[in-house]
């Protein structure tokens, strides 16, 4: 009975949280089928998602979606439950052990339309479930991602920036150490920074250090304090305390970075990202500590989570006058002049989505961009091409990046796209 409650509450809350939510703005997906939204065998409704961008909603200057909140969909799958084999027919509660092992499938169909910077659409379809790879004992699991998929004829197109906030924290402080744990676009900063803080080889350098490591640079950014920290990562104060230390002591640049913007926050009452964009920071009263010490956190993070969401935007804008140029009359990347054409405005464009495989931008999930694209090996690596050319290279030149910038690309279904 106890197994049967939790299975309803986390089912209910999957079902409240996020699907009948996204139910409640789901349209006929009829422009991008041209089968009045029916499925190819026309016994599966097509659906699609046109969500609303919000430009100035984040102080920090990131994108956000509503209606619904497209971001906030759950990257991992949702164990539901598990069927023990050697008991016919009792069900017991998914504690979570095992659940990297299970992975979520989805045999339902739906499309995909136009992203813009007003509006964005992507696409569901029913179901969502499937059973995980947990063997004998049988775990079911749900990914609400599943439902979203790519066009008929299409695949999805993750590209991802490789740990931005860092490059970004290691541009504006130019500590020298930090800086040079970007240059080897093989390596894992999180594991350098805790080889370096423990003085050990990166080899030896285990999971959870790796992990204290990123929470403990991320703290830093976010201007997690010290008994946070411990909290979070359940260490003592103590053992939390003699990291951020060292940290410190490792990158002396960033605590010197940091106090000049924490001054200049209360000298002038604001603070400006890479691009120049400028965030209020509100001045603390006289003798109001706690005051002082929020707008402290608020100007650090609003200069490093800022500037990643500058960094984005701009790879955006660049991504999409590429995508509209035809391949072979100076779009980046791509394969020669195949599609090259004549012809401008509109029919430019055309010829534009035409020749690079008609890829789209869908949707931005933080430092993410998904792509619609056809589910060619040509069109692919054109379109691959073209988001690291511009994403690696052409941001880092417009904005004068003092380090190197990373992407992670996986061309596979949305919600087998994890841990990127």
């Amino acid at each position: 009975m106890v197994g049967l409650v939790l299975r309803y509450r986390t089912l209910a809350k999957l079902r409240g949280t996020y699907v009948d939510s996204l139910l409640e703005f789901a349209v006929p997906a009829e422009r991008d089928c041209g089968d009045g939204g029916q499925g190819a065998s026309g016994d599966a409704q097509r659906w699609a998602i046109h969500a609303e961008w919000n430009q100035l909603s984040v102080e920090t200057g990131r994108l956000s979606a509503s209606k619904p909140a497209l971001q906030c969909i759950p990257r991992d799958p949702e164990p539901i439950y598990q069927r023990d084999d050697d008991e016919e027919g009792s069900v017991r509660a998914w504690t979570g052990e095992g659940a990297s092992s299970s992975t979520s499938t989805s045999t339902s169909s739906s499309s995909s339309s136009t992203t813009s910077t007003s509006s964005s659409t992507s696409s569901t379809s029913g179901g969502g479930g499937g059973r995980g790879g947990g063997g004998s004992s049988g775990v079911q699991v749900l990914n609400v991602r599943s439902a979203f998929v790519a066009s008929p004829g299409h695949t999805l197109v993750a590209v991802d920036y490789s740990q931005i906030e860092m490059r970004v924290l290691a541009h504006f402080c130019q500590d020298a150490k930090l800086s040079a744990l970007f240059r080897d676009p093989a390596g894992d900063v999180y594991v350098q920074v805790a080889s370096s803080l423990l003085r050990k080889p990166p080899v030896e350098v285990t999971v959870r250090e790796r992990d204290l490591a990123k929470t403990c640079c991320l703290g830093i950014i976010y201007g997690m304090g010290v008994r946070e920290l411990a909290r979070r990562y359940k260490v003592s104060e103590h053992v939390a305390g003699r990291f951020v230390g060292s940290f410190h002591e490792a990158f002396p640049g960033v605590r010197a970075w940091a106090i000049a913007v924490k001054r200049r926050c209360h000298d002038e009452g604001f603070v400006t990202t890479i691009a120049n964009r400028r965030r209020q920071v509100p001045r603390a009263a006289p003798g109001d500590g706690a005051g002082r010490a929020r707008a402290e956190r608020q100007a650090v993070n609003s200069v490093v989570q800022g500037s990643a969401s500058d960094l984005l935007k701009l790879a955006m804008v660049r991504i999409h006058q590429h995508l509209e140029t035809p391949r072979g009359e100076g779009g980046g990347g791509g394969e020669g002049g195949e599609g090259g054409g004549g012809g401008g405005g509109a029919a430019n464009a055309g010829a534009g989505e035409a020749a690079w495989g008609g890829a789209r931008l869908l949707l931005q999930v933080h430092d993410e961009l998904i792509f619609d694209v056809a589910a060619q090996p040509r069109a692919i690596t054109a379109l691959v091409a073209v988001l690291r050319d511009c994403m690696e290279r052409e941001v880092v030149e417009v904005l004068g990046l003092r380090v190197p910038l990373a992407v992670k690309v996986s061309p596979k279904p949305w919600h087998s796209i994890l841990g990127l």
